[in-house]
């Protein structure tokens, strides 16, 4: 789960990141027991909760990054390519990454 890095592109602070996974204090009796917010729902069914190490802003994840909430960002564009074509880019990779397939094809004309 959390012994491998997970990376994505923050949807909060949009910046390239590797989750940590987010410490949970759980009492037992008079003692804090320090754990991760872990939640394994079978055998390669596991989500837990990861953290920006930019912003701290929580996210959802399964296994390894197989899926998580909210979507991170698709990849930013190179900066040497020219901003208006840039601008468009950035926008059909916005599109294909939420399944707008035809906004996607227009955008990347």
């Amino acid at each position: 789960m959390a012994d491998l890095p997970v990376s994505i592109f923050c949807p909060y602070c949009k910046r390239h990141t590797s989750l940590t996974p987010a410490p949970r204090t759980v009492a037992s009796g008079y003692d804090k027991i320090r754990t991760t917010a872990v939640w394994e729902k079978g055998y390669q069914d596991i989500w837990w909760i990861g953290v920006c190490n930019y912003c701290n802003r929580p996210v959802l994840v399964h296994n390894v990054g197989d899926i998580v909430y909210p979507q991170p960002l698709p990849s930013p564009t190179d900066e040497r390519i020219p901003e208006h074509v840039r601008k468009d880019l950035d926008e059909a990779k916005l599109c294909l990454s939420v399944n707008a397939y035809r906004a996607c094809a227009v955008m990347a004309r």
